[in-house]
């Protein structure tokens, strides 16, 4: 099971021992996360217009590109689920009312608790043990929150979910340990908890982080990113990834110092930089290995560029 499972079904139960479940609210949609009216949340978007005339500086892109490729892995699932642990602490018989479908848990409310802490909003949640999740074979213990709630506790502090998260870990039929977080809508937690975590601040990012690492007598890795984050840093105030993949070459791949796709920063200007790397439209290597690519505006070409890729490879037990 999701080890963080235990929790959550620990706080169902305590709440179903005061009562039984809810009936579902009518509804005329049978997805019961439509249920209630909510705004959608706000994702942020990848625009490739610029603002002001770019100027190009190799040395800025390149310290924005190490800036993304180091923090990225630090924007996953874990602090969401956090989050999502401490309110559900403060779950009490009827506040908020909750529903079974087929497993999944869903809760729903506009209440105050005895001890002073409010839900507004839904959630809903599906718990995976040793399944086929994705439809490939493999096995994966594996957890999903969707919702759009603002929940705060008896002390005031404020979590707010406004989309899903994944966050999960599995096996492949050929035996590699596998790995995803993925995150997407608008969030934000003021406790003390998450000071340190991209959590801290109200922000929106839609990532995937996807890891498989196999034992070819010694660690063998292959990351995959997929997705868009604001607010990385000072250097790359955005960033986006378009289908990035990078692994070891014990795994027959060409490269192991840059990815296939493509990657775009944006600078404190606001001008986007999209690097693109030495590969053609099939994925075949067709310059250096040299972690080296191009820096394209739209169909300008600038310069070549190096980034380090080592913070997706260079891991044991777990790529974030």
């Amino acid at each position: 099971m999701h080890p963080r499972a235990p929790w959550l079904l620990a706080g169902l139960l305590a709440v179903a021992c005061g009562g039984e479940p809810a009936d579902p609210p009518a509804s005329d949609s049978d997805d019961p996360a439509q249920t209630p009216e909510a705004d959608p949340p706000t994702e942020y978007t990848y625009t490739p217009e610029q603002g002001a005339e770019a100027v190009y500086d190799p040395d800025a892109i390149e310290l924005a590109l190490d800036d993304a490729l180091t923090r990225v892995t630090l924007v996953t699932a874990a602090p969401v689920l956090d989050a999502y642990e401490l309110a559900l602490e403060q779950m009490e018989p009827g506040c908020p009312d909750w529903y079974e479908i087929d497993g999944n848990v869903f809760w729903y409310a506009n209440c105050t608790t005895e001890a002073g802490g409010s839900f507004d909003g839904y959630g809903f949640t599906t718990i995976y043990e040793d399944a086929d999740a994705f439809g490939d074979g493999s096995a994966w213990d594996l957890m999903v929150i969707n919702g759009s709630a603002t929940i705060r506790d008896a002390d005031g502090y404020t979590f707010h979910l406004g989309g899903g998260i994944y966050d999960g870990t599995g096996t492949n039929p050929d035996g590699a340990r596998l790995w995803v977080s993925q995150v997407s809508g608008g969030f934000w937690w003021d406790h003390p908890q998450a000071d340190d975590s991209w959590m801290a601040t109200p922000t929106s990012p839609s990532v995937l982080l996807y890891g498989i690492q196999y034992d070819l007598g010694g660690p063998a890795n292959y990351v995959y990113l997929d997705g868009s984050v604001a607010d990385i840093s000072d250097a790359a105030t955005a960033v986006r990834f378009d289908d990035v993949a990078i692994g070891s070459m014990d795994l027959g791949l060409a490269c192991d110092l840059e990815p296939t796709g493509a990657l775009a920063v944006r600078d404190a200007s606001g001008t986007w930089w999209e690097v693109r790397f030495d590969y053609d439209e099939r994925g075949r290597l067709t310059g250096d290995c040299d972690g080296c690519g191009g820096v394209w505006t739209g169909e300008t070409y600038h310069g070549d560029v190096c980034a380090d890729f080592s913070p997706l490879m260079d891991w044991e037990e777990s790529p974030w």
